[in-house]
């Protein structure tokens, strides 16, 4: 756990260096539960709930 800002940007930097067992870790995360995201999750709600729109 970090505390201060000087701490968080220590930690992001060490963790943009990622191993191979930390990127496969990665990997086996987004694909259990980040496959669905598109970027587009705003406007599928404007269509749908303003535009009444429906998506595939």
């Amino acid at each position: 756990m970090v505390k201060t800002t000087d701490e968080v940007i220590e930690s992001i930097r060490e963790a943009e260096g990622m191993n191979p067992e930390q990127e496969e870790n990665f990997k086996q995360f987004y694909e259990k539960f980040c496959y669905l995201e598109s970027g587009q999750s705003a406007k599928k709600v404007v269509d749908r709930v303003f535009l009444q729109k429906e998506h595939a």
